[in-house]
């Protein structure tokens, strides 16, 4: 039995030294490409040292290539940019929420949906409701619960939007659909709006908010792909 468990504790080790040595592997041979200037290789870098992935974890220097890959036009090493602008990992740089919201409007321009939903929440901050509600539905197309849910919100106060109790009725039933676990807070706020609806824009609204798909752009996909980008530039 004590055999047993030595050979699966020595086993477990192999495989995570194998690991180490993978993403060690991945590390050096992406520093290349990064030090080629090639901005998707720098953004990757950026987030091996944000995470700590096959080296040391260190915020400053994944700023440093977040920022070189930024400035050579990769949407999402601008978004990273605007995350420590806006205090990720504070004292790597002094917070600058006009910097913070620069770049990350980058990234939201070029479709990626995290981006477009700090976009909104930091107009929506500033009480610039029409420029928060274009990026609220931007990310909502995407499939971003909480633009949903401030669309609704909006559609049935006429902030930003106009006042139209059908479609805040429908976004809330999208929002439920995204977020199971919001129907009970959002249950009181379907019964309102069903008050004020007939029989025919409820049937309107259930259809529509059946019918949805969520719509993401090219950068967003890239973007779940995560560390399997990484891998892909560093073959």
């Amino acid at each position: 039995m004590l055999r047993a468990v030595a050979v699966a504790i020595v086993l477990a080790f192999d495989v995570m030294g194998c690991a180490r040595t993978e993403d060690e592997n991945l590390f050096h041979r992406l520093s290349t490409k990064a030090e080629d200037a090639f901005p998707a290789a720098q953004y990757n870098l950026g987030m091996l040292y944000n995470n700590g992935i096959g080296v040391e974890k260190d915020p400053a220097k994944a700023f440093h290539w977040f920022e070189r890959a930024a400035a050579g036009g990769d949407a999402l090493g601008h978004y990273k940019v605007g995350c420590y602008y806006a205090g990720q990992f504070r004292g790597v740089v002094e917070m600058d929420a006009q910097k913070a919201l620069s770049h990350k409007l980058q990234a939201a321009e070029a479709g990626y949906v995290r981006a477009q939903h700090d976009v909104a929440l930091a107009y929506t901050q500033s009480g610039n409701f029409e420029e928060a509600a274009k990026w609220w539905r931007a990310a909502a197309a995407q499939g971003d619960a909480a633009g949903f849910t401030a669309l609704a919100g909006w559609h049935k106060e006429g902030r930003g939007v106009p006042a139209d109790p059908a479609k805040a009725y429908e976004y809330f039933l999208i929002a439920t659909q995204l977020v199971p676990e919001q129907s009970i807070e959002a249950k009181s706020m379907l019964e309102d709006l069903r008050g004020a609806l007939d029989a025919d824009a409820i049937k309107a609204s259930l259809a529509a908010a059946g019918a949805w798909v969520p719509r993401r752009s090219n950068l967003t996909a890239r973007a779940a792909e995560g560390i399997e980008e990484a891998k892909r530039l560093a073959q």
